[in-house]
């Protein structure tokens, strides 16, 4: 499976950061990430589905992507996985990264 993970760059050089939480709520524990998404149906290409999740996942519009070369490949619940990482800038305020 192909898998994406970007860096969320605005115009003043801020990384987004997203504040996820254990699907358990009795642990109590929260975690910071990054962008990350999979090619469901692979009819899209990889920089398609960069920004496809971006816009899922932080309502912003991806304006470039980098391609950083680094491709993570592992083995994740059986599945084997390609994961593709990308710099993506938005050039937009959507109040703005603190």
């Amino acid at each position: 499976m192909k898998k994406i993970c970007t860096f969320v760059i605005n115009e003043e050089n801020k990384i987004l950061l997203l504040l996820g939480s254990d699907k358990y709520p009795q642990f109590h524990r929260s975690f910071w990430y990054v962008v990350t998404g999979g090619c469901e149906d692979c009819d899209d290409t990889i920089e398609d589905t960069v920004k496809r999740e971006v816009k899922e996942e932080t309502g912003l519009n991806v304006k470039e992507n980098i391609y950083l070369n680094w491709i993570f490949k592992y083995e994740s619940l059986g599945v084997e996985c390609e994961e593709y990482v990308y710099a993506s800038f938005v050039y937009e305020r959507r109040n703005s990264f603190k």
